[in-house]
C-alpha cells in the first residue's frame, strides 16, 4: 500500500470517529436531559391536609388549660418540608408549630396547650402552611366560662365559695376570683371594706336586703381598681363620720369602663366618687350623702350618669340638726367633660332653720367644660 493510500485510510477512520462522536453527542444530550428531568420528578409531590382538631368544640373556664391536638397528614408521594401550623384566636395570630420534614404518607400530631382569660364565645383557627403556602385550615368554636362564687354572711368560716359552702365575706370571694368571674352575694349585712382588683361582676340579692355597711369605720366602703367591673343589687352605706368635706365615699371608682346600677348609696360624704372615664351609672338611688355622684378627672372623661333617682343627697354639716341631714350636691362635675347626664330626678330638701341648709341638684366646675344634660 502506498503512502498516499495509507494516509487516506487513516483520514477516513479519523473522520468516521469524529462523526460518531458528533452523533453520540447529538443523541445522548437530550436523553441525558430527559433522564435528569425524570430523576427530579421521581421525588414526588407532597399533599398536606389537616385531618382533625381534637376536641372539635371547646368549653373551658377562664385560665383552665386545655390540650388541643392537631393531626396532619402528607397524602402525597414526596416529602413536605417546613410545615407550619399557625394558631389564631378570633382572627388574631398567636403562635405556630413547625415540622422540618414530613415524609410521604406520614401522619403526625402536635399538641397546643392553651388557656384563655376572656369569658364569652370565641373562634380558634388552625392554618397549615407548606413552605409558606397555605394548604388547609380548620376552625373550632370556643366557649370560655366564668366561675361563680357565692357569699353568705351566715356561712361558716373556711368555705370554698361554692353554693354548698359559700364564703362568709365578700372580700374572700374577691381574693379568690379571676378575671371574668361572678360573685353572687346572698341577702344579709356585710360589715367590711372591699378592694376590687380583678375584672368581676358583683351581684347582690337586691338593695333592700343586701347591705354593705362601713359602720363609720372606713374612708371608702369599696374601692374599684380594675376596669370593666360591675356592681349591682346592694345598699352601700355609712362611711367614716367626720368633716363633711373629707374625701370619703361609698364607692371610689379608679378604673374605667365600669357599670354601677340598681344600688342604694346612703350616708357618705360622696355616694359614688368617679376618678376615671367611660363608666355607666344608672338606676341607683342616693340619699343622705354630701354629694350623690362626684366626677373628678383631669383628662378626657366620658362617664355616663343616667336614669338615677338622686334624691335628698345630703350630709350633716351642722350637728345640731342631726335628726335630718341636708343636701349639698346631687351631681358634682369637676375637671371633667363630655359627660352624659339624663333622666335623673333631683329632690332638694331645704330644712329649718333657714340659712343653715342649702342644696344644689347639679354643680358644674369649671362651668366652661362641655356636658350633655337632659
Amino acid at each position: 500500500m502506498s503512502a498516499n493510500q495509507t494516509l487516506m485510510k487513516y483520514t477516513l477512520i479519523l473522520s468516521g470517529l469524529i462523526l460518531l462522536v458528533i452523533a453520540l453527542v447529538s443523541v445522548q444530550s437530550p436523553v441525558g436531559l430527559a433522564l435528569a428531568e425524570e430523576g427530579d420528578s421521581s421525588r414526588g409531590s407532597p399533599s398536606m391536609t389537616i385531618v382533625s382538631v381534637d376536641p372539635g368544640d371547646i368549653s373551658v373556664y377562664s385560665y383552665e388549660i386545655v390540650n388541643v391536638t392537631v393531626t396532619i397528614k402528607n397524602n402525597g408521594d414526596g416529602e413536605a418540608k417546613n410545615v407550619d401550623i399557625y394558631y389564631y384566636l378570633d382572627s388574631d395570630y398567636q403562635f405556630k408549630r413547625r415540622f422540618d420534614t414530613i415524609v410521604a404518607d406520614e401522619t403526625t400530631k402536635t399538641i397546643f396547650a392553651l388557656s384563655f382569660d376572656e369569658p364569652g364565645d370565641h373562634i380558634i383557627e388552625f392554618i397549615g402552611k407548606d413552605d409558606g403556602s397555605e394548604f388547609d385550615s380548620k376552625q373550632v368554636p370556643l366557649e370560655v366560662l366564668s366561675f361563680t362564687y357565692y357569699v353568705d354572711d351566715d356561712a361558716q368560716e373556711g368555705g370554698d365559695g361554692s353554693r354548698e359552702r359559700p364564703f362568709n365575706t365578700i372580700q374572700d370571694a374577691l381574693n379568690t376570683s379571676d378575671i371574668g368571674d361572678t360573685i353572687r352575694v346572698f341577702e344579709g349585712t356585710y360589715t367590711e371594706q372591699l378592694f376590687v382588683n380583678q375584672t368581676v361582676t358583683i351581684v347582690g340579692n337586691g338593695s333592700s336586703s343586701t347591705i354593705i355597711d362601713g359602720k363609720g369605720r372606713y374612708d371608702f366602703v369599696m374601692t374599684i381598681r380594675s376596669e370593666s367591673v360591675t356592681v349591682t343589687g346592694f345598699t352601700i352605706t355609712n362611711t367614716e363620720v367626720g368633716d363633711p368635706f373629707e374625701d370619703n365615699s361609698g364607692i371610689n371608682m379608679l378604673a374605667n369602663d365600669c357599670r354601677i346600677f340598681n344600688n342604694n348609696f346612703s350616708y357618705h360624704h360622696t355616694g359614688l366618687l368617679i376618678e376615671s372615664f367611660s363608666n355607666a351609672v344608672y338606676d341607683n338611688e342616693f340619699y343622705g350623702n354630701g354629694n350623690g355622684v362626684y366626677v373628678d378627672h383631669f383628662q378626657y372623661d366620658e362617664s355616663t350618669v343616667s336614669r338615677n333617682n338622686i334624691s335628698s343627697n345630703s350630709f350633716l354639716i351642722n350637728k345640731e340638726y342631726n335628726s335630718k341631714p341636708f343636701n349639698l350636691y346631687g351631681v358634682y362635675l369637676k375637671r371633667s367633660h363630655n359627660n352624659l347626664i339624663f333622666d335623673n330626678t333631683f329632690e332638694i330638701d331645704i330644712i329649718d332653720p333657714p340659712g343653715e341648709a342649702w342644696g344644689i341638684g347639679l354643680f358644674l366646675y369649671p362651668y366652661k367644660e362641655i356636658q350633655w344634660i337632659f
